[in-house]
């Protein structure tokens, strides 16, 4: 094999190799936003929050630019230890008549895909 044709080869498989990465990475985001959406119905999150409209709960639109991802994190595996000492957890329950958001027992996986499908959710929304 001459180096041209080592080269054309070497630079096919780059971008074989780029294009599978980019795929295989959409794929993975799918299925995460796949998840997301099956645990935000099947967990009933929707029950008592919208995407964008205010519910027995808040919406959660803009959700990740009000809180840190901490924060919501800490929320959605301690809420009842938020609530004995977090002021903004204290602040929020009040504003929402007190509405007690049951235990989720969720894994950071399932709280990753719930945000990346609101965040999908609410980029639809705004076209």
């Amino acid at each position: 094999m001459n180096w041209k044709t080592t080269l054309v080869a070497v630079g096919t498989l780059g971008v074989v190799a780029m294009f599978g990465a980019t795929s295989a990475q959409a794929q993975s985001g799918d299925a995460q936003l796949t998840r997301g959406k099956m645990l935000y119905f099947n967990r009933g999150c929707r029950a008592c929050h919208g995407i964008n409209k205010r519910m027995i709960g808040p919406y959660l639109a803009g959700l990740e630019s009000r809180r840190s991802k901490e924060w919501i994190v800490r929320w959605l595996k301690e809420t009842d230890a938020m609530l004995a000492s977090d002021s903004t957890a204290q602040q929020l329950a009040a504003q929402y008549n007190n509405a007690h958001m049951p235990k989720q027992h969720l894994t950071d996986q399932d709280i990753d895909a719930i945000l990346a499908y609101v965040r999908a959710e609410e980029a639809k929304s705004q076209k």
